[in-house]
Formats: C-alpha cells, sequence, structure tokens
C-alpha cells in the first residue's frame, strides 16, 4: 500500500482513524495513504493539533498516492462485481473508512454507465424502428401500386377482348 509523506509541527500524538491507531510525530511522518485520506477528512486539510499543524510534504505527491489508492481500490471492485460491493457496503470492510466513500463512488459511476449504455439501446431499437417503419410504408406503396396495375391491366384486356 503506498504512504504519504506528512509534516508535523507539532507535539507527538496518537490519532485513531476507523479503528486504526497511528502516532505521529513531530516533523516528517510517512503514514499508509487510507490513514491519510481519513484524517483529511476529518479535518481540512491542515489540521490544528495542540500548537501546531500536519500537512504533506509534497502536494503533487500526496495526490498521486491518493489517485493510486482509489485506482486500486475500484480495480478490487471491478474484480468483486456490483452486487458484491453492494453487500460489502452494507456489512464489510467498505462499510465505513475511506472505502466507503470509494465503493459509493464507483457504484454510481457503474450506475452512469448502465444509464448511458441503456439509453443507447434505447436509441438504436427506436432507430431501427423508424427504418422498419419507412421499409413498410414503401413495401405498402409498392403492393398499392401492384393493385392499380393490376386494375388497369384487367381493364384494359376486358375493353379489347
Amino acid at each position: 500500500m503506498s504512504t504519504v509523506n506528512i509534516i508535523s509541527t507539532g507535539e507527538s500524538t496518537v490519532y485513531t482513524i476507523d479503528e486504526v491507531t497511528l502516532t505521529i510525530e513531530n516533523g516528517e511522518n510517512e503514514i499508509p495513504v487510507d490513514f491519510w485520506i481519513g484524517f483529511k477528512s476529518s479535518s481540512s486539510g491542515k489540521r490544528k493539533i495542540d500548537r501546531g499543524t500536519i500537512h504533506p510534504k509534497d502536494i503533487s505527491a500526496e495526490s498521486d498516492a491518493i489517485s493510486g489508492f482509489k485506482e486500486l481500490c475500484f480495480s478490487e471492485f471491478d474484480l468483486l462485481g456490483v452486487p458484491a460491493v453492494k453487500v460489502s457496503l452494507e456489512s464489510g470492510s467498505s462499510s465505513k473508512g475511506v472505502k466507503h466513500s470509494f465503493a459509493l463512488e464507483w457504484l454510481e459511476s457503474k450506475s452512469e454507465l448502465r444509464e448511458v449504455s441503456r439509453e443507447d439501446r434505447e436509441e438504436e431499437s427506436l432507430s431501427i424502428s423508424r427504418k422498419a417503419l419507412r421499409n413498410s410504408e414503401r413495401a405498402n406503396t409498392i403492393a398499392i401500386i401492384a393493385i392499380v396495375c393490376s386494375a388497369i391491366a384487367a381493364a384494359i384486356a376486358i375493353y379489347f377482348k
């Protein structure tokens, strides 16, 4: 699992987030990215701590670590599938914490994809129906022309007989 380098300018403090306890020392610390995401969601990114602050050492590296963790979660969710992720949201590993919000986001994206796919299928079905209607109208026109021609031919045959 990836980590995030953070800098603490306060005293050493023990934090518990989602049943994970971690001690953040004064100075530079390397912490798991999921803990950092949970920590940030419980604060505003730069959190005031007993006469100090905690913030990422490198914003770009932090962003990369979070994106990588999110992609890892999404890959895991893809492997599990929608039904398993829904169950996990209710009572499993994704029922709380960082994975919870990622699981909700993943499910929402799958829902949007299904909606787009359904709309595409509906549009394609409508297009096929329109083509079939045009073809049936042409067939009806040809049939009417054939009936008129045969009536004219019958009238001519009777007249010249």
